[in-house]
Protein backbone atom coordinates (compact mmCIF):
# COMPACT_ATOMS: atom_id res chain seq x y z
CA UNK A 1 0.00 0.00 0.00
CA UNK A 2 2.97 2.34 0.79
CA UNK A 3 4.34 1.75 -3.12
CA UNK A 4 0.80 2.21 -4.36
CA UNK A 5 0.03 5.60 -2.35
CA UNK A 6 3.99 6.90 -3.49
CA UNK A 7 3.22 6.02 -7.38
CA UNK A 8 -0.51 7.88 -6.94
CA UNK A 9 1.13 11.03 -5.31
CA UNK A 10 4.16 10.94 -8.04
CA UNK A 11 1.22 10.38 -10.60
CA UNK A 12 -1.08 13.17 -9.26
CA UNK A 13 1.67 15.54 -9.07
CA UNK A 14 3.03 14.81 -12.77
CA UNK A 15 -0.70 15.59 -13.75
CA UNK A 16 -0.58 18.82 -11.55
CA UNK A 17 2.41 19.93 -13.61
CA UNK A 18 0.72 19.10 -16.89
CA UNK A 19 -1.60 21.29 -19.17
CA UNK A 20 -3.64 19.03 -20.56
CA UNK A 21 -3.39 15.14 -20.56
CA UNK A 22 -3.78 12.62 -23.39
CA UNK A 23 -4.51 8.54 -22.68
CA UNK A 24 -4.06 6.30 -25.55
CA UNK A 25 -3.83 2.26 -25.70
CA UNK A 26 -2.30 -0.32 -28.07
CA UNK A 27 -3.25 -0.69 -31.42
CA UNK A 28 -6.48 -3.47 -31.99
CA UNK A 29 -7.89 -2.11 -28.54
CA UNK A 30 -9.38 -4.31 -25.63
CA UNK A 31 -11.42 -3.87 -23.29
CA UNK A 32 -8.79 -3.75 -20.67
CA UNK A 33 -6.90 -0.97 -22.96
CA UNK A 34 -9.87 1.05 -23.46
CA UNK A 35 -11.20 0.79 -20.26
CA UNK A 36 -7.78 1.99 -19.04
CA UNK A 37 -7.92 5.04 -21.12
CA UNK A 38 -10.65 5.90 -19.58
CA UNK A 39 -9.61 5.69 -15.79
CA UNK A 40 -6.82 7.98 -16.65
CA UNK A 41 -9.05 10.43 -18.15
CA UNK A 42 -11.23 10.49 -15.28
CA UNK A 43 -8.48 10.69 -12.85
CA UNK A 44 -7.28 13.81 -14.95
CA UNK A 45 -11.03 15.30 -15.42
CA UNK A 46 -11.15 14.82 -11.27
CA UNK A 47 -8.01 17.18 -11.26
CA UNK A 48 -9.63 19.82 -13.33
CA UNK A 49 -7.42 19.55 -16.41
CA UNK A 50 -8.44 19.35 -19.99
CA UNK A 51 -8.04 15.56 -20.91
CA UNK A 52 -8.49 13.25 -24.31
CA UNK A 53 -8.69 9.62 -24.78
CA UNK A 54 -7.02 9.27 -28.22
CA UNK A 55 -9.09 5.77 -30.22
CA UNK A 56 -8.61 4.75 -33.72
CA UNK A 57 -12.22 3.42 -34.01
CA UNK A 58 -10.98 1.32 -36.58
CA UNK A 59 -8.66 -0.41 -34.78
CA UNK A 60 -10.54 -1.91 -32.13
CA UNK A 61 -11.87 -5.48 -30.79
CA UNK A 62 -15.59 -6.47 -31.39
CA UNK A 63 -16.31 -5.33 -27.92
CA UNK A 64 -14.61 -1.91 -27.81
CA UNK A 65 -16.90 -1.18 -30.87
CA UNK A 66 -19.75 -1.87 -28.85
CA UNK A 67 -19.00 -0.11 -25.71
CA UNK A 68 -18.30 2.94 -28.53
CA UNK A 69 -21.38 2.79 -30.20
CA UNK A 70 -22.95 2.97 -26.02
CA UNK A 71 -20.85 5.90 -25.55
CA UNK A 72 -21.99 7.32 -28.83
CA UNK A 73 -25.57 7.08 -27.96
CA UNK A 74 -25.44 7.85 -24.36
CA UNK A 75 -22.29 9.98 -23.31
CA UNK A 76 -22.33 12.36 -25.85
CA UNK A 77 -20.06 14.60 -23.33
CA UNK A 78 -17.27 11.92 -23.52
CA UNK A 79 -17.25 11.31 -27.03
CA UNK A 80 -16.42 14.94 -27.31
CA UNK A 81 -13.19 14.13 -25.87
CA UNK A 82 -12.58 11.05 -27.68
CA UNK A 83 -10.47 12.18 -30.87
CA UNK A 84 -8.29 9.80 -33.02
CA UNK A 85 -4.44 9.97 -33.17
CA UNK A 86 -4.36 12.33 -36.23
CA UNK A 87 -6.58 15.13 -34.32
CA UNK A 88 -4.02 15.23 -31.43
CA UNK A 89 -3.25 18.56 -31.83
CA UNK A 90 -3.59 20.81 -28.53
CA UNK A 91 0.13 19.51 -27.28
CA UNK A 92 2.92 22.06 -25.83
CA UNK A 93 5.90 21.29 -24.04
CA UNK A 94 3.51 20.62 -20.58
CA UNK A 95 1.44 18.01 -22.41
CA UNK A 96 1.28 14.77 -20.44
CA UNK A 97 0.68 11.69 -22.89
CA UNK A 98 -0.38 8.71 -20.92
CA UNK A 99 0.94 5.16 -22.67
CA UNK A 100 -1.60 2.09 -21.10
CA UNK A 101 -1.62 -1.09 -20.98
CA UNK A 102 1.56 -1.65 -23.27
CA UNK A 103 5.32 0.27 -23.11
CA UNK A 104 6.72 0.33 -26.72
CA UNK A 105 5.73 2.54 -29.88
CA UNK A 106 5.26 -0.18 -32.07
CA UNK A 107 2.19 -1.19 -30.22
CA UNK A 108 -0.09 1.81 -30.39
CA UNK A 109 -2.64 2.35 -33.37
CA UNK A 110 -0.20 5.73 -34.72
CA UNK A 111 2.85 6.53 -33.13
CA UNK A 112 3.40 9.69 -35.83
CA UNK A 113 2.65 11.88 -32.77
CA UNK A 114 4.49 10.58 -30.11
CA UNK A 115 7.26 13.02 -31.05
CA UNK A 116 4.85 15.70 -29.98
CA UNK A 117 5.34 15.27 -26.18
CA UNK A 118 8.22 15.78 -23.98
CA UNK A 119 6.65 14.13 -21.07
CA UNK A 120 5.00 11.09 -21.43
CA UNK A 121 4.16 8.20 -18.52
CA UNK A 122 3.62 4.83 -18.61
CA UNK A 123 1.29 2.15 -16.48
CA UNK A 124 1.09 -1.62 -18.00
CA UNK A 125 0.44 -4.94 -16.20
CA UNK A 126 2.78 -6.91 -19.17
CA UNK A 127 6.31 -7.52 -18.33
CA UNK A 128 8.44 -5.00 -20.00
CA UNK A 129 10.11 -6.59 -23.70
CA UNK A 130 12.71 -4.83 -25.78
CA UNK A 131 12.00 -1.12 -27.42
CA UNK A 132 10.24 0.53 -24.65
CA UNK A 133 9.56 4.30 -24.22
CA UNK A 134 12.82 5.53 -23.46
CA UNK A 135 13.17 7.75 -20.28
CA UNK A 136 9.36 8.40 -19.55
CA UNK A 137 8.45 10.77 -16.31
CA UNK A 138 6.46 8.30 -14.83
CA UNK A 139 6.50 4.73 -15.03
CA UNK A 140 4.03 1.68 -13.50
CA UNK A 141 4.37 -1.79 -14.36
CA UNK A 142 3.18 -4.73 -12.61
CA UNK A 143 3.02 -7.90 -14.52
CA UNK A 144 1.30 -9.70 -11.80
CA UNK A 145 -1.52 -7.78 -11.55
CA UNK A 146 -5.10 -9.32 -13.51
CA UNK A 147 -5.19 -5.41 -15.53
CA UNK A 148 -4.24 -2.35 -16.21
CA UNK A 149 -7.42 -1.39 -15.14
CA UNK A 150 -6.58 -3.16 -11.55
CA UNK A 151 -3.64 -0.87 -11.17
CA UNK A 152 -5.09 2.41 -12.31
CA UNK A 153 -8.06 1.62 -10.19
CA UNK A 154 -5.58 1.14 -6.90
CA UNK A 155 -4.40 4.81 -6.99
CA UNK A 156 -7.59 6.07 -7.03
CA UNK A 157 -7.82 5.67 -2.87
CA UNK A 158 -5.50 8.05 -2.54
CA UNK A 159 -6.67 11.30 -4.56
CA UNK A 160 -6.88 14.21 -2.71
CA UNK A 161 -10.51 14.05 -3.47
CA UNK A 162 -12.74 11.31 -4.16
CA UNK A 163 -13.35 10.58 -7.56
CA UNK A 164 -17.05 10.71 -9.48
CA UNK A 165 -17.34 7.94 -11.75
CA UNK A 166 -20.68 7.21 -12.99
CA UNK A 167 -22.15 3.75 -13.32
CA UNK A 168 -21.57 3.77 -17.29
CA UNK A 169 -17.79 4.30 -16.62
CA UNK A 170 -17.64 2.05 -13.42
CA UNK A 171 -19.19 -0.83 -16.08
CA UNK A 172 -16.69 -0.22 -18.43
CA UNK A 173 -13.56 -0.43 -16.25
CA UNK A 174 -15.17 -4.22 -14.72
CA UNK A 175 -15.53 -4.86 -18.24
CA UNK A 176 -11.92 -4.69 -18.56
CA UNK A 177 -10.54 -6.47 -15.53
CA UNK A 178 -13.27 -9.65 -16.41
CA UNK A 179 -11.91 -9.62 -19.70
CA UNK A 180 -8.04 -9.60 -18.76
CA UNK A 181 -9.27 -12.33 -16.47
CA UNK A 182 -11.17 -14.71 -18.67
CA UNK A 183 -14.31 -13.90 -15.45
CA UNK A 184 -11.70 -13.97 -13.03
CA UNK A 185 -10.39 -17.40 -13.54
CA UNK A 186 -6.89 -15.97 -14.11
CA UNK A 187 -4.17 -13.55 -13.05
CA UNK A 188 -6.57 -12.74 -10.22
CA UNK A 189 -5.37 -12.07 -6.65
CA UNK A 190 -6.82 -10.07 -3.60
CA UNK A 191 -6.77 -7.02 -4.92
CA UNK A 192 -8.48 -7.90 -8.17
CA UNK A 193 -11.63 -8.90 -6.11
CA UNK A 194 -11.53 -5.79 -4.23
CA UNK A 195 -11.09 -3.48 -6.98
CA UNK A 196 -14.08 -5.86 -9.02
CA UNK A 197 -16.02 -4.59 -5.28
CA UNK A 198 -15.48 -1.15 -5.34
CA UNK A 199 -16.52 -0.83 -8.50
CA UNK A 200 -19.52 -2.22 -7.73
CA UNK A 201 -19.68 0.48 -5.11
CA UNK A 202 -19.78 3.10 -7.90
CA UNK A 203 -22.92 1.12 -10.06
CA UNK A 204 -20.62 -1.13 -12.14
CA UNK A 205 -23.56 -3.40 -13.81
CA UNK A 206 -22.04 -6.79 -14.40
CA UNK A 207 -25.33 -7.62 -16.33
CA UNK A 208 -24.15 -4.92 -18.91
CA UNK A 209 -20.98 -6.26 -18.90
CA UNK A 210 -22.24 -9.76 -19.72
CA UNK A 211 -24.33 -8.09 -22.72
CA UNK A 212 -21.04 -6.48 -23.81
CA UNK A 213 -18.97 -9.91 -24.04
CA UNK A 214 -22.05 -11.21 -26.01
CA UNK A 215 -20.74 -13.25 -29.80
CA UNK A 216 -22.45 -13.41 -32.41
CA UNK A 217 -23.21 -17.04 -33.93
CA UNK A 218 -20.54 -16.85 -36.65
CA UNK A 219 -17.91 -16.13 -33.95
CA UNK A 220 -18.81 -19.59 -32.19
CA UNK A 221 -18.71 -21.23 -35.30
CA UNK A 222 -14.91 -19.83 -35.87
CA UNK A 223 -13.70 -20.75 -32.76
CA UNK A 224 -15.31 -24.09 -33.40
CA UNK A 225 -13.52 -24.58 -36.64
CA UNK A 226 -9.74 -23.96 -34.41
CA UNK A 227 -10.56 -26.48 -31.89
CA UNK A 228 -11.63 -28.62 -34.19
CA UNK A 229 -8.12 -27.95 -35.65
CA UNK A 230 -6.53 -28.82 -32.63
CA UNK A 231 -3.10 -30.96 -32.48
CA UNK A 232 -1.91 -31.77 -28.78
CA UNK A 233 1.91 -31.96 -28.31
CA UNK A 234 3.62 -33.99 -25.18
CA UNK A 235 0.05 -34.66 -23.78
CA UNK A 236 0.27 -31.19 -22.17
CA UNK A 237 0.20 -27.97 -25.08
CA UNK A 238 -2.70 -27.80 -27.35
CA UNK A 239 -2.02 -26.18 -30.58
CA UNK A 240 -5.30 -24.63 -32.58
CA UNK A 241 -5.52 -23.49 -35.90
CA UNK A 242 -6.94 -22.09 -38.84
CA UNK A 243 -6.77 -23.92 -42.55
CA UNK A 244 -8.86 -21.33 -44.35
CA UNK A 245 -7.21 -17.50 -44.86
CA UNK A 246 -9.76 -15.46 -43.40
CA UNK A 247 -8.74 -12.67 -40.90
CA UNK A 248 -9.64 -13.13 -37.15
CA UNK A 249 -9.32 -10.61 -34.38
CA UNK A 250 -7.10 -10.64 -32.14
CA UNK A 251 -9.23 -11.42 -29.27
CA UNK A 252 -10.99 -14.64 -31.12
CA UNK A 253 -7.03 -15.98 -31.18
CA UNK A 254 -6.94 -15.50 -27.26
CA UNK A 255 -10.63 -17.05 -26.56
CA UNK A 256 -9.46 -20.41 -28.61
CA UNK A 257 -5.83 -20.31 -26.57
CA UNK A 258 -8.56 -19.61 -23.35
CA UNK A 259 -11.05 -22.89 -24.64
CA UNK A 260 -7.53 -24.91 -25.29
CA UNK A 261 -6.65 -25.12 -21.76
CA UNK A 262 -9.93 -25.63 -19.99
CA UNK A 263 -9.31 -28.93 -21.37
CA UNK A 264 -8.31 -31.49 -19.05
CA UNK A 265 -4.35 -32.19 -19.33
CA UNK A 266 -3.70 -28.89 -21.04
CA UNK A 267 -1.66 -26.55 -19.26
CA UNK A 268 -0.36 -24.30 -22.60
CA UNK A 269 -3.06 -23.41 -25.78
CA UNK A 270 -2.03 -21.69 -28.26
CA UNK A 271 -3.81 -20.86 -31.19
CA UNK A 272 -3.01 -19.82 -34.86
CA UNK A 273 -4.84 -17.36 -37.56
CA UNK A 274 -4.15 -14.97 -40.00
CA UNK A 275 -4.96 -11.21 -38.75
CA UNK A 276 -3.76 -9.52 -41.51
CA UNK A 277 -2.96 -9.62 -45.12
CA UNK A 278 0.22 -12.26 -45.01
CA UNK A 279 0.46 -11.24 -41.47
CA UNK A 280 -0.03 -14.80 -39.28
CA UNK A 281 -0.68 -14.02 -35.13
CA UNK A 282 -0.06 -16.53 -32.10
CA UNK A 283 -1.90 -15.96 -28.98
CA UNK A 284 -0.75 -18.22 -25.90
CA UNK A 285 -2.49 -18.67 -22.74
CA UNK A 286 -1.41 -20.79 -19.60
CA UNK A 287 -2.46 -22.00 -16.76
CA UNK A 288 0.80 -19.96 -14.94
CA UNK A 289 3.31 -22.80 -14.85
CA UNK A 290 4.60 -21.76 -18.21
CA UNK A 291 5.51 -18.46 -19.18
CA UNK A 292 3.76 -17.69 -22.15
CA UNK A 293 5.34 -13.85 -22.55
CA UNK A 294 8.66 -15.33 -22.86
CA UNK A 295 7.90 -18.11 -25.06
CA UNK A 296 6.41 -15.60 -27.39
CA UNK A 297 9.66 -12.93 -27.05
CA UNK A 298 11.39 -15.66 -27.98
CA UNK A 299 10.02 -16.88 -30.85
CA UNK A 300 10.06 -12.55 -32.00
CA UNK A 301 6.61 -11.34 -30.69
CA UNK A 302 6.43 -7.74 -30.35
CA UNK A 303 2.73 -7.42 -28.50
CA UNK A 304 1.99 -9.14 -25.09
CA UNK A 305 0.33 -12.32 -25.41
CA UNK A 306 0.68 -12.10 -29.10
CA UNK A 307 3.24 -12.75 -32.03
CA UNK A 308 3.02 -11.37 -35.16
Amino acid sequence: RVGIRNKSEELQALIKQSSNVYAIGHRNLDADGFAATLAIYRLAKSMDKDAYIILDPNSTDSTVKRIYDTIRKEYVTLLDDIIPPSKVSKVDKNSLLMIVDCQTEQQLADSKFIKKFDKIGIIDHHRKGAGGVQNPRYYYTSPSASSSVELISGLFEFLEKPLDINELEATILLLGVVVDTNNFVYRTSSTTFEIAAKLQKYGADMNAVKTYLKEDHQEKKIRSTFVNNMEVHRNRVAIAYSEENVHHERATLAKVSDELISISGIELGITVGYIGEKEVGLSARSLGNINCQMLMEKHGGKVPDTME
